[in-house]
């Protein structure tokens, strides 16, 4: 990438030279969301992102705006010049990527929230390369070290299963979007009262992220 590209980050990232935001946090004229958690959006006027992510924005902030849904691995061109790509990013269903590409100044990634290990209720991750990445990472620091997701799983199988076995109701606290569906998506093979219910929700993360 071409160092008289300007990039600059206050609340989101603003790249003058092509006119639009990434996941700008205040209303803007044009923002790429990568994914629908609140941190992520606002009352733009106009919005790029996945279709998966169109729909839940719909949901959690209604109101009139123009929204390009662009499917992953789609080229769609925007001004001056740049096609934007988006990628699964792998942190909740419909989570994006975005790779800015100009014939002169190269190439851009930036990622918004991901995660590399597959998830049980999102597309996989899938990173391609660019000249210059910007990451956002709410744990990239290497003291960050998290066990295996198995030993996590078995843990919360374990806890549900001590507190039915107590005559309790087992409770966890999720985030509503994103980890909620995944923990379902975990716990239903566990065969735990009411896994059904944990089946059936689980059936449809399944067919939404393969969609």
């Amino acid at each position: 990438m071409s160092q008289n590209v300007e990039v600059h980050h206050r609340k989101g990232v603003w790249l003058p030279q092509a006119g639009w935001w990434l996941d700008a946090q205040a209303r803007a004229e044009r923002s790429f969301v990568s994914h629908a958690h609140s941190d992520h959006i606002a009352r733009h006027k106009e919005i790029l992102c996945t279709p998966a992510t169109a729909r839940m924005l719909h949901a959690r902030m209604p109101g009139r705006r123009i929204v390009t849904e662009l499917p992953f691995g789609r080229r769609h061109p925007l001004e001056f010049g740049i096609n934007a790509t988006l990628h699964p990013a792998g942190h909740i269903l419909g989570s994006a990527q975005i790779l800015l590409e100009h014939e002169a100044h190269g190439s851009l990634l930036y990622t918004g929230d991901f995660k590399l290990r597959a998830s049980l209720a999102a597309e996989k991750c899938a990173t391609p390369r660019a000249d210059v990445l910007i990451m956002e990472t709410t744990f990239g620091l290497p003291r960050y070290v998290f066990p295996p997701e198995q030993e996590v799983i078995a843990q919360l199988v374990e806890f549900c299963r001590n507190a039915v076995a107590e005559g309790a109701t087992p409770a966890l606290l999720c985030y509503s979007l994103g980890k909620s569906q995944e923990v379902l998506r975990a716990l239903a093979p566990a065969n735990l009262p009411g896994c059904s219910t944990a089946k059936r929700f689980g059936s449809r993360a399944s067919t939404s992220s393969s969609a």
